[in-house]
């Protein structure tokens, strides 16, 4: 009979156990702040993806970083980024710089959830203002948000494509849509 008591008390508990599962994870859904603006730095490696624009030479990987701001809801993201870089083996024609705007949906809403976003942007390359080639394109990210729980000093890492779809003019605007580029890198976001 004893033994009839103690499986009976196992049963019960495992009963309550994905209860109390579910309520801890609605109680930790419940501490992610949703509805506010976020602000941050990001640094990241360049890969371009083409040759340059005026020697037509092969291009490596170089660095960049950027100036970033986004709204972030429960499930869903819009941000707006300002960022530049420096391909490896560059002839300081073909340095990529942008402004971007993406949206799109945060899959999950514990301290960490994945997110992908997409948009129009306005890429250049080269120093701008100096007859920069310029083009008009698209980027997509995916990534993932660290650390939600924190309304102060979160962190994004991502991985995300800028691809020119015209020219818009400039120095080696001929050749503007064969060159996009890859990022991949973190945001440090206050």
């Amino acid at each position: 009979m004893r033994w009839l008591r103690i499986l009976r008390l196992v049963a019960a508990l495992l009963a309550l156990a994905p209860r109390t599962a579910r309520a801890e994870a609605d109680a930790a859904a419940e501490q992610i702040p949703g509805g506010h603006f976020y602000f941050g730095l990001a640094l990241d490696a360049v890969q371009p993806f083409g040759l340059s624009l005026i020697r037509r030479e092969r291009l490596t990987l170089g660095r960049g970083g950027g100036l970033y701001a986004h709204y972030e809801g429960r499930h869903f993201l819009v941000g707006a980024e300002i960022g530049g870089g420096r391909f490896g083996h560059d002839d300081t024609y073909s340095n990529p710089f942008m402004m971007a705007v993406r949206a799109g949906p945060v899959f999950g809403s514990g301290r960490h959830a994945f997110y992908i976003a997409a948009g129009p942007a306005l890429l250049a390359y080269g120093a701008v203002g100096d007859d920069a080639a310029i083009a008009t394109g698209l980027t997509a990210e995916v990534g993932v948000l660290l650390f939600r729980e924190l309304r102060w000093g979160r962190l994004a890492a991502f991985a995300q494509y800028n691809l020119p779809i015209s020219s818009d003019g400039g120095k080696g605007s001929e050749h503007v849509t064969s060159l996009s580029w890859a990022a991949l890198g973190i945001r440090f976001e206050l």
